[in-house]
């Protein structure tokens, strides 16, 4: 069987012109399917004491894009984001008030239109089957139905990811729309920086289409660069005036040295608090001040551990390969994906994610990535996208644009696959079927007992979020819960015993700073 673009595009794989993004009922019920389900989790997860939380990189967002909305539209230090989705939810902000469901609203509007969007472009790939399969699979992914109502980057980013491949691949040649093109794709990068790995797939789709007419291929190049310039060049000159130095983030090269550093064993992270605060003091130590000269510090340290121990980093990075493609969800972090899924019985049925569309979707890019340079061009894609995760941090949400992205083959798989049993092609089903078993031994076993290293404390952060409300009687309720679940919680009693302090009851909160003390001896070994 063979999995042609049918009358979607030419021969060639390239895109054709007049495609609606919404032709046909199909899609039209996909969409708002996706939006029912995600307002209904909403509804469900009204019970959950985080969902209208924001910590840690939420919380961050949330700060600049206030002070935006205020009118502080230039930032005066180099943060660890770039200020791509702040002004997101800050025009929201402006034009609707400070309401969170604005902002909830309109993600689940994009996350919809994402699963759309590449099913469009699957469609034009491969066939109509293959695109309504993969935004039915975007469409009822249940970290992506979770996601859409955080006030993370990820619903941004894979929003602006999907709209870039639907015009490269679907639309006409005009410049304009390579304009928007670059736009869309410095607007997904900005928001998710590594994913300007995938900038040299875009610049070669691109320079292929137009190889026989060095004036269009001039032409579409300028376009689509100043389409990217129009958000990346005014993050550089702003960082650069501060600083000196041509710095899109603060700490990027600190996310690379917590990728080799032996102490991390290529997975793990500092926790944040007193642990990470100490790795961030070092450079201070060495007299290292400005944000150029902890740039290079960490820099420096990057490329002494990879010159002295080049085998071990290559060890490090199979390990952060099996973590991308493990189907459990691992979160280090304030994020607990399972704790989150718990409070809504919709979500808690078996909907699809990285079990199914890792293993269908690798097997995918082997038996129907070919035939096509618009396949070839979505397949690098993939691959980048995927590389560009695994090389920082390849779990819970930062591995979503690429698992959108492997949909797209999960979809063409199983359309392949039903081909060949309709025809009775039973030799090729079997080789098929062998090489989705092949890529769920990678997926399916939990090769780094992922299960045990969770360190995302649910209850933990339900009482940080408690205590910034001052809920105090309902923050050392959770810190209980919290300790008592995890005996290697030195937090939780600690911040229970600074509030027994604040209330005067220095002989109850003494205990409680014994644990702490106790729970950091007892920390699990890395």
């Amino acid at each position: 069987m063979k999995l042609e673009c049918m009358s979607s595009g030419d021969a060639r794989g390239l895109p054709r012109s007049g495609d609606g993004l919404i032709s046909g009922s199909a899609y039209l019920w996909l969409f708002l399917g996706a939006i029912l389900v995600r307002f209904y989790y909403s509804y469900q997860s009204i019970a959950n004491p985080l969902f209208d939380s924001v910590l840690l990189d939420a919380g961050m967002y949330e700060k600049w894009a206030n002070e935006i909305a205020g009118g502080k539209w230039l930032w005066d230090r180099i943060g660890v984001h770039t200020p791509v989705y702040p002004y997101f939810p800050a025009l929201l902000k402006i034009a609707f008030g400070p309401n969170r469901a604005v902002i909830r609203s309109v993600q689940i509007v994009m996350g919809a239109s994402a699963a759309v969007l590449m099913g469009k472009t699957a469609e034009r790939l491969w066939s109509r089957k293959v695109g309504l399969l993969t935004a039915a699979l975007i469409a009822a992914d249940w970290m992506l139905i979770i996601q859409d109502s955080e006030e993370y980057s990820e619903t941004f980013a894979i929003f602006f990811q999907a709209l870039t491949l639907w015009l490269l691949l679907c639309r006409d040649a005009r410049v304009t729309t390579y304009f928007c093109a670059g736009l869309s794709f410095a607007l997904s990068a900005g928001a998710r920086p590594n994913l300007l790995l995938c900038l040299p797939v875009v610049v070669g789709w691109v320079a292929w289409r137009f190889r026989r007419d060095d004036t269009q291929l001039a032409a579409h190049l300028v376009a689509s660069s100043l389409g990217f310039a129009l958000v990346f060049a005014p993050i550089f000159l702003r960082n650069h005036y501060l600083s000196g130095a041509w710095i899109l983030r603060s700490l990027s090269s600190w996310n690379f040295y917590a990728a080799v550093e032996p102490t991390f064993e290529g997975i793990l992270q500092p926790k944040q608090g007193i642990q990470y605060d100490t790795y961030m003091r070092q450079p201070i130590r060495q007299g290292f001040r400005s944000q150029a000269e902890v740039e290079r510090y960490w820099s420096d340290r990057t490329h002494q551990i990879i010159r002295e121990r080049p085998g071990m980093v290559l060890v490090y990075l199979l390990k952060r390969c099996f973590v991308f493609l493990n189907m459990r969800e691992w979160s280090q972090y304030d994020f607990d994906a399972a704790a989150y899924r718990a409070y809504s019985p919709l979500l808690s049925l078996p909907w699809p994610h990285a079990g199914l569309v890792v293993p269908m979707g690798l097997s995918g890019l082997v038996l129907c990535g070919q035939r096509g340079k618009g396949r070839w061009c979505l397949a690098a894609y993939t691959v980048a996208g995927a590389v560009s995760v695994v090389l920082l941090k390849a779990s819970s949400r930062y591995r979503l644009p690429a698992i959108v992205l492997l949909c797209a083959f999960t979809a063409a798989a199983f359309v392949h696959l039903a081909g060949l049993a309709r025809e009775q092609r039973w030799r090729g089903f079997f080789w098929a079927l062998c090489c989705v078993g092949l890529f769920g031994l990678l997926s399916w076993p939990d090769w780094l007992h992922l299960n045990q290293r969770q360190e995302s404390r649910h209850w933990f952060e339900i009482g940080l979020w408690k205590s910034k409300l001052g809920r105090w009687d309902e923050a050392m309720q959770a810190y209980r819960k919290s300790a008592g679940e995890f005996p290697w919680d030195a937090d939780s009693p600690y911040r229970l015993g600074l509030i027994l302090i604040e209330r005067g009851d220095e002989k109850a909160a003494r205990p409680w700073f014994e644990k702490h003390s106790s729970g950091n001896r007892n920390f699990p070994k890395r």
